[in-house]
Formats: structure tokens, sequence, C-alpha cells
């Protein structure tokens, strides 16, 4: 079925996102504290670091890439999982995943939840800038990232990913871009599921930071082909459908 055939199959789901999104935004944005809402659990790789001495010598060995430098000092005992962030926002940004693979080799959680909610996989999908997260997804899910892993507030990575786009601003910012198709395959064919049950701004889920294009607001109340009919975004609605998405 064409998308304008289908748009009319998710009209009340849309109807309800924004009356879940209306409702949430009059309790609160949801269970996480607001500074979480804020940051999204993205690391702002020109922030001056915070924390001890060899925290901040371990951050500094992922910002030079300097995978030896990491190794020596995750030896010495210092816990990997408070520095998968910083290495996963490093491999995304600059395509050198040598620090995210040396944490992995030293123990580090592949299915690590941030302070803030947030899964690993999921920041992978959504950070900027939006060329490198399908590789470094792929690494990650070798590594036993659940492709599926579905949070309270960020719900599942597909969902993220497919959260990410506009097909607005695909034509104007990156026409050429397919890191997001890419990175929903990816998820895909590791197992997880194209249609994840849709949940509301109302329950907690953390709506993504832009309008799509039928007016309401980010993610919530759709599922993953839900979001893309309505965005218009034909190529990822037809990926979706090949791994038996419905609406």
């Amino acid at each position: 079925l064409a998308l304008s055939a289908l748009a009319a199959g998710v009209a009340a789901a849309t109807a309800g996102a924004a009356a879940a999104a209306a409702a949430a935004g009059a309790q609160g944005r949801g269970p996480l504290p607001e500074a979480c809402y804020e940051m999204n659990d993205v690391v702002d790789l020109d922030e001056r670091p915070e924390g001890p001495p060899a925290v901040l010598r371990a951050k500094e060995a992922i910002r030079r890439n300097d995978a030896p430098a990491l190794a020596r000092l995750l030896a010495g005992g210092l816990e990997p999982g408070a520095l998968v962030l910083e290495a996963v926002a490093q491999a995304v940004s600059t395509g050198d995943a040598a620090a995210l693979e040396t944490l992995l080799a030293h123990g580090a959680d592949p299915n690590h939840v941030g302070p803030c909610g947030q899964g690993i996989l999921h920041a992978v999908v959504t950070m900027r800038p939006w060329r490198r997260a399908a590789p470094v997804a792929r690494l990650l899910i070798d590594a036993g990232s659940d492709p599926g892993l579905d949070l309270p507030v960020y719900g599942t990575p597909l969902l993220r990913v497919v959260a990410r786009w506009d097909s607005r601003v695909r034509r104007t910012v990156a026409p050429d871009n397919d890191d997001d198709l890419e990175a929903a395959r990816a998820l895909l064919e590791a197992g997880a599921s194209a249609s994840p049950p849709a949940k509301s701004c109302a329950d907690g889920l953390v709506p993504v930071q832009m309008v799509v294009a039928d007016g309401s607001d980010g993610s919530c109340g759709h599922t993953p082909l839900g979001l893309a009919i309505v965005q218009g975004d034909e190529r990822m609605a037809a990926l979706l459908r090949a791994h038996g998405a419905r609406p």
C-alpha cells in the first residue's frame, strides 16, 4: 500500500500521541529528574570532564583514542561502566572505536544503562554525526548488546533510530545519508522486533526532541512503522514492512 493510504491507519494513533503528550506535559515530562530530559544522556566531548584523577586520565585517553593508556588504567582496577558513554560518543564522533572495544574487552556491559535511563545502543543511534552510528551499533550488537532492549523511558533502539529523522530533515540536511537505514537494518537483522508496542508520553517515554510532519511531538504513541509513515519516510517504512512491521 502507498504511504498515503497507510497514513490513514495511523491517524488514531497520532491523535492519541498528541493527547498523551499533552497529558504528560500537564504532569511534568516523566519520572526522571528534569536535568535528564535536557541532557538526554548524550555526552558532549567538548565539556570539561569531571571526576577522580584516574577517571579524568581515562576520559583523556578516550578523547585521544589512546587504547593502550586506557587499558593500563582499567588493568589497575578502574570500573569500565562509568566510561562507556564517553567511549560511545568518541566512536560515533570520530569513527575510531578503539576505546570502546577496550572497555568491552575489560568487562564493560554492552547493555549498560546510563544514570538517566538510556542504554548505550539507544545512545549510539541518536548521536550526531549521523554517518557512523551503524558500524558502532553493529560492534555493540556483536559484543552482546540486546537490539530489542525496551527501556521504560526510551523505548527500543529501533524506535529511537526511526524517530531520529524526519523526511524533510533528510532532504535538507543529508539527502545521501543512509546511516539511519543501516542502523535500523543492523537492529532488525540482529533480531529486534519490527513492531514493538507503542508507548505514550504519559507512561514516561522521553519524546524525541523534534516535531514530526503531522505536528505531534516526537515518538510518543507511535510504533516505528507508524512513525515512519507519519514522517513520510518511504525508505524506512519499506525496510520495516520487509521485516514484518505493522502500523
